[in-house]
């Protein structure tokens, strides 16, 4: 039998626990909110975080308190876990966002660090090639609307020539 001191250690360790599965909560209600899955993401987000948080509250009982399991261990942890979601979870929330954002932000830095060489690579040798291909194109453009004048002009002086042969025709020799 555990004496009164050891269990009054006990429920402090299992307030403990109840706070820290509070902010575990807190991380994926904010995680939740930023992935906003459909019902079977939900459902399996939801059924991965207890899975999560059983895993955890059984060690920390385990190194705690040998894994006895009485009524003050219950009360401890919903105790824990009320008194942070009464009075720290929306400060919580703001801290976990900021954090996810810094982490979104680091991440995107890192991509941009990783990449500039690529897309350095890419304007230096595709955007002349680029220009190059739209010279070549309006150069065709340019030649093909001369072509098509010279084409009208011979056309024109050729159905002229024609049309004076056919004019004075062939002389007859009687």
């Amino acid at each position: 039998m555990q004496s009164v001191y050891q269990q009054a250690v006990s429920l402090v360790i299992t307030i403990g626990i109840g706070f820290l599965v509070g902010i575990i909560y807190d991380i994926y209600r904010v995680t939740r909110g930023l992935w906003q899955p459909k019902k079977l993401g939900t459902f399996i987000g939801d059924l991965f975080f207890w899975v999560i948080i059983t895993i955890m509250v059984f060690t920390l009982l385990l190194l705690g308190n040998w894994g006895e399991v009485r009524v003050y261990v219950f009360l401890g942890l919903a105790l824990g876990f009320l008194m942070y979601i009464k009075y720290c979870s929306l400060k919580g929330q703001r801290i976990i966002s900021k954090i996810f954002f810094g982490i979104y932000k680091t991440i995107k830095f890192l991509w941009k660090v990783v990449t500039w060489p690529f897309a350095l690579i890419y304007k230096i040798i595709l955007v002349p090639l680029g220009l190059i291909a739209t010279g070549f194109y309006t150069l065709g453009r340019f030649i093909k609307k001369i072509m098509a004048k010279i084409k009208g002009k011979f056309k024109g002086a050729i159905e002229k020539m024609l049309a004076l042969l056919k004019r004075k025709g062939p002389k007859d020799q009687d």
